[in-house]
């Protein structure tokens, strides 16, 4: 007898799946502790008690869930584990709604999103069932969530600055190129910048009284700034890392305007803590940024705002 085929083939029976890669879970965090201050994520590994359908959370109101089957040989398999994965965890909401709504509710949370970080998904399927399954979580009417509520899909490689910076360096750390400047760097940006380095030498005059050391100081201010120049060039390649650096300066030359008026520290104390805050500050608010970095950035842009005028000093009485 001739064999006889379904008038309808499942495509997905033909695609291979690829392979998961091992610690899944280490790679997506990863990830997220590259894009995400300490303070501004959440984790909930289910080694650790956690297990309530979801490994952790943001302070934007994301929900992050990673799921990687070792053993799916197409991708139809794969796909029908994550779909049922999503129903689960999803459903684990509902389950454990009175302590996860302890949880958010001492964390001042309303949940937006809820990410489910695969390695790879059809993207038409399991879009489909994410917005199902996200209609009914609304439905359940959880303080924790939102109304306007929402399931994704991501991969790895819906991160591309932080994928990049943790397969370079194998944990979430930023390596930056260490800055070259020439010797006569400070010489020629004088001759180029003379209305700067006009300003900075005023500022230097009130800093040291000592006359001998000012163009020293100079020099070195000049070198900073340049320093922190290079780095914030190659930071363009790292654009969530190089806004949030911005976002910091910018908050912090609002607190210049106060501190010029009321602060009675001497010039040469006030520098020396604003780039020790501001490099504290880097820190603790720019996720993967190195401390060698982060005090090269500081002592460079404390120097900026020496030359443009932000950060100025009282008149001695």
């Amino acid at each position: 007898m001739r064999r006889r085929y379904c008038d309808h083939i499942d495509g997905l029976d033909g695609i291979a799946a690829q392979p998961a890669g091992e610690d899944f879970e280490e790679l997506c965090w990863g990830l997220l502790q590259r894009r995400y201050a300490p303070k501004d994520l959440i984790r909930l590994p289910s080694t650790m008690g956690g297990d309530r359908g979801l490994e952790g959370f943001s302070t934007d109101r994301i929900a992050y869930q990673c799921y990687a089957d070792q053993d799916s040989i197409t991708l139809r398999q794969r796909t029908d584990k994550q779909k049922r994965k999503l129903t689960q965890d999803t459903g684990k909401l509902k389950t454990y709604s009175k302590e996860l709504t302890k949880l958010f509710a001492g964390n001042q949370i309303l949940l937006d999103f809820y990410f489910l970080m695969v390695p790879q998904f059809h993207a038409a399927e399991l879009q489909f069932h994410a917005a199902d399954r996200a209609q009914k979580v609304r439905g359940f009417g959880l303080p924790f969530i939102s109304d306007r509520f929402a399931i994704r899909i991501v991969t790895p490689r819906d991160y591309p600055d932080e994928y990049r910076a943790l397969v370079a360096g194998g944990y979430a750390e930023l390596e930056l190129t260490d800055p070259q400047v020439e010797a006569a760097a400070p010489q020629l940006f004088q001759s180029e910048k003379p209305e700067l380095v006009t300003t900075l030498d005023r500022k230097i005059e009130v800093i040291l009284t000592d006359t001998g050391g000012r163009e020293t100081l100079r020099d070195i201010m000049v070198r900073y700034f340049l320093e922190s120049e290079q780095l914030l060039l190659e930071l363009e390649e790292w654009p969530h890392t190089r806004t949030a650096i911005e976002e910091r300066q910018v908050l912090c030359e609002r607190k210049l305007e106060l501190e010029n008026l009321l602060s009675s520290n001497p010039a040469a104390n006030r520098v020396s803590e604003l780039i020790a805050s501001y490099q504290n500050d880097l820190l603790a608010n720019v996720p993967g940024l190195r401390q060698v970095d982060a005090a090269r950035l500081a002592s460079g842009q404390v120097s900026e705002w020496l030359m443009r005028c932000p950060l100025r000093f009282r008149e001695p009485a």
